[in-house]
């Protein structure tokens, strides 16, 4: 049985056997009559043949006797209990010590040996407080206990939750025994957790693993441990170490370092596990893997490798994020050409997180290419006939009217602007400045600004209406009076409006004015 097996504790040593009856004789205060002898005998006999109904009635007609002293009833209880327990019966065993023990007429080796053994029957009858209570009781009644017998008190403690007493007897038990098993370490192990008492956790855990060097999971505990006690290097240092040691085989104990490494700011060093993982087969080289590898990389500023490893990632993937990132890298190293085209495919592959960075530095790279046409997105770039997409003010339906220039001809003339100005009913005033400076201009994904390439720009804004204007005849709808207007409309141009306060780019042949048309459109 297996309570039994629990409970295996030496019967015979506790039971009266015939040398110990004569030397109980011997002694007039620890000394049976030769009516309790006998019947202790008989019981005894029967108990070793596994008659057990015949030792109850021994024992029973023992108990009938009114003239037994004290100690030939500690002896009657003493040995009931011992039937009981090869029965079975564990709870009603442990009543029987309990009663041979309040009389307290054993000696004290004796009895010490008795109460270890009733903490035993009720550990094993899982009454754990009850248990817990005796070997409180035990442990100051012992001289010398055996590391056996702190074990099982140990047990005792962490099965009632008094885990500061199990933790103080495994520790002791385990210091007792020089060749200590692994479940008395692993019982003072679970205690220390349990108080959180991480630093003598760890020294636990440390011998553990000493102990079975190719155990994979003893290396991880041990490196959670050295994690909660905040010793984060020391943690990614011991599953590092159980890697170097080809003992972490599998793919997810190798993922978990590299994350760790990455946290821990060794970016270098997680790229290293990273690829030597590749070369032990360990790790598939998939694109997860390799986007993980080049983030490592990246942290770890080798740039130029990042970008091999980005472009295997992209070419297996086909991602838009990971041709973003990789045009990103590639725009930080100048290397516009392959830039604009990594950014490209982003663009057609989709899924972009930020599309409009990816836009912006699509037409940076364009720009340094000289592709001015294509520096734009497809759906902002001008149109053969273009219409000057200055807005007018809510509610007008009709202004402003379509600006045709030639056909083809993707530069309109300053004066279809002009004219687009002074024929708006809702906006007869204009500022028109003339800007040698670079403006900004907005995209359409993400709304974020971007400066354009060189060039000269207009900037078109509402102008307040002044007396001198009415004066001068400005209240017709031209801003700098008819004939600034014709004088400005006759010169050709080279912009293109987008939108109100922001102008298109134009190309860069043939895009300035002389200094009479600049003079006269800044005043």
């Amino acid at each position: 049985m297996t309570k039994r097996t629990r409970t295996a504790f030496a019967l015979a040593a506790a039971l009266v056997s015939g040398a110990a009856g004569e030397a109980a004789f011997a002694q007039e205060e620890y000394t049976v009559s030769e009516y309790a002898f006998r019947r202790l005998q008989r019981a005894q006999e029967a108990l070793e043949a596994k008659e057990y109904s015949s030792a109850h009635g021994a024992l029973k007609e023992m108990s009938e006797r009114e003239s037994l002293s004290a100690y030939e009833q500690a002896k009657m209880w003493q040995t009931w209990a011992y039937v009981y327990v090869e029965q079975g019966a564990l709870p009603t065993a442990a009543e029987a010590m309990r009663r041979a023990l309040d009389l307290g007429a054993l000696p004290p080796s004796e009895q010490v040996e008795l109460r270890f053994n009733t903490g035993q029957v009720l550990l094993a009858a899982e009454k754990f407080t009850a248990a817990a209570q005796v070997f409180s009781v035990w442990a100051s009644e012992v001289e010398k206990p055996t590391a056996e017998a702190l074990y099982t008190a140990a047990v005792a403690f962490a099965q009632a939750k008094q885990y500061e007493a199990s933790v103080r007897f495994s520790t002791t038990a385990i210091r007792s025994r020089r060749d200590a098993p692994d479940s008395w370490l692993q019982l003072a192990l679970a205690g220390q957790v349990q108080l959180q008492q991480w630093r003598g956790a760890v020294d636990t855990m440390s011998a553990l693993v000493e102990r079975k060097m190719d155990d994979a999971e003893r290396w991880k505990q041990l490196s959670a441990l050295y994690a909660e006690a905040n010793q984060l290097a020391e943690s990614v240092a011991t599953l590092e170490l159980a890697f170097r040691l080809n003992v972490l085989r599998q793919g997810s104990d190798v993922r978990l370092l590299i994350q760790n490494l990455i946290a821990s700011d060794l970016p270098l060093k997680a790229a290293q596990v990273l690829e030597d993982a590749f070369e032990q087969r360990l790790l598939p080289r998939d694109g997860d893997n390799l986007e993980l590898l080049a983030n490592a990389l990246v942290a770890a500023s080798a740039r130029r490798r990042a970008i091999e490893v980005l472009s295997e990632t992209a070419r297996r993937t086909n991602r838009g994020d990971v041709y973003s990132e990789l045009g990103r890298m590639l725009v930080a190293e100048k290397e516009w050409s392959r830039a604009a085209e990594a950014l490209s495919q982003a663009v057609s592959a989709g899924g972009l997180r930020e599309p409009g960075q990816t836009y912006i530095l699509l037409g940076m790279a364009r720009r340094r290419l000289d592709q001015l046409d294509l520096a734009r997105a497809p759906s902002e770039r001008p149109h053969p006939t273009t219409t000057c997409a200055v807005r007018p003010r809510a509610g007008s339906s009709t202004w402003p009217p379509k600006a045709k220039g030639p056909r083809g001809s993707h530069r309109p003339s300053i004066a279809l602007l002009v004219s687009a100005i002074r024929g708006s009913p809702q906006e007869p005033h204009f500022r028109v400045t003339w800007s040698s400076r670079a403006a900004s201009f907005s995209q359409r994904e993400g709304n974020v600004a971007q400066p354009p390439p060189r060039g000269d720009f207009l900037d078109v804004g509402p102008r307040r209406r002044t007396t001198g204007d009415r004066r001068r005849g400005r209240d017709r709808g031209c801003p700098r009076g008819r004939r600034s207007a014709r004088g400005a409309g006759s010169g050709e141009g080279s912009l293109v409006c987008d939108r109100l306060g922001c102008l298109r780019p134009a190309e860069r042949s043939g895009a300035r004015l002389d200094h009479r048309d600049r003079r006269k459109l800044s005043r």
